[in-house]
């Protein structure tokens, strides 16, 4: 049996239908069930949720909306379904997405029944309008829940959680949690079956603000939600006995060569946002990178360096030009000290 989560804020009926509606066919209906979680959304859309609901229902799909009164963002709204929910397995699709093809579940519960993995990520395609259909493909990704099959008794036994409060890159914080723990006992497979497509949704979290994830005044944006989930994962899984604590280093400095990278981007296309999101990068430097004892160190920096930067290139052409070695960018971190204007600025995020 799976949970189908839903986390929904102010879904107008026809996107939600085109959703439940990739549900509703899918080969294996009876061993699915759907919870719509209402993220606080806007008066008259939990009416909405319903009447959409109740027509589904008369087609055989087993499905109920539960609601909250804040809007307490998509993290927390998929935590709520999971809190609520109790089935062996769990997928999570957004309102404005759909599956595939009617096959999607039962590929995902056939890759499940034959690995008894604990994570099953298969391909899903971003689907973009841009005069025409545009399929951006993302395969072996552990970054969005987007085409992943969950195995609750893992998320149980670990009490895997969302931040509880981060609003931007809460599926990377969720996801990264599973891969540090993760193991060679529990594994996580990969397969190329394309299973889910992320619609193009121009007013979404996620694109709004061009693209920027940014929320009421934008502080707490994309760059912020990525360096609280990865300092959230990080400090959470060292409390697990079992962990592998040489592979939870390496990945630190894997974050903080990607960190690199996406601060350089960063700087080159909007230079008013940088100094905060330097100030970021400052805080996982101090609170992880200048921690780490180990003796091949600058050895793994330039192996996860040339994997980062060689995504630089695309189509031959060159994104954009780093203004800043890494060594520098390392030494300007770590001799940086900060000024009562950035104190206030750890004090407005949360730090």
């Amino acid at each position: 049996m799976i949970d189908i989560i839903i986390p929904a804020y102010n879904v107008d009926e026809a996107i939600l239908t085109r959703c439940l509606s990739s549900i509703v066919t899918q080969t294996i209906l009876n061993q699915l069930k759907v919870t719509i979680v209402d993220d606080g959304s806007d008066e008259g859309y939990n009416q909405i949720y319903h009447k959409v609901s109740d027509k589904f229902k008369e087609l055989g799909l087993d499905i109920v909306v539960l609601w909250y009164p804040d809007n307490r963002g998509p993290g927390q709204a998929r935590q709520y379904g999971i809190d609520n929910t109790n089935n062996e397995y769990l997928v999570f699709i957004d309102a404005d997405d759909v599956f595939a093809n009617a096959l999607s579940l039962q590929a995902l519960s056939e890759i499940a029944n034959n690995t008894k993995s604990i994570l099953i990520s298969t391909a899903f395609n971003e689907v973009v309008n841009n005069n025409g259909i545009n399929l951006i493909p993302h395969e072996n990704d552990l970054t969005w829940m987007f085409g992943k099959l969950y195995s609750r008794e893992f998320i149980t036994k670990y009490n895997i959680r969302f931040h509880p409060t981060s609003r931007a890159n809460e599926d990377n914080g969720f996801n990264t949690l599973i891969r540090l723990i993760s193991s060679n006992k529990y594994n996580i497979s990969f397969n190329p079956l394309v299973t889910y497509y992320w619609m193009e949704n121009k007013n979404s979290i996620t694109r709004r603000n061009d693209n920027s994830y940014s929320y009421g005044d934008g502080v707490r944006n994309s760059f912020h939600g990525y360096i609280e989930n990865m300092l959230y994962a990080l400090s959470t899984s060292r409390l697990i006995p079992e962990v592998d604590l040489d592979n939870i280093n390496k990945f630190v400095v894997s974050v903080m060569v990607f960190l690199y990278k996406y601060y350089s981007e960063n700087l080159a296309r909007s230079p008013k946002t940088a100094h905060n999101n330097f100030l970021e990068c400052k805080k996982f430097y101090n609170d992880e990178f200048i921690n780490l004892k180990m003796d091949n160190l600058n050895t793994i920096i330039v192996d996860e360096y040339n994997k980062v930067m060689s995504n630089l290139y695309k189509n031959t052409k060159l994104e954009f030009i780093p203004s800043k070695s890494i060594n520098q960018f390392l030494s300007e971190l770590d001799n940086y000290e900060l000024t009562e204007e950035d104190k206030i600025y750890y004090e407005s995020v949360g730090y």
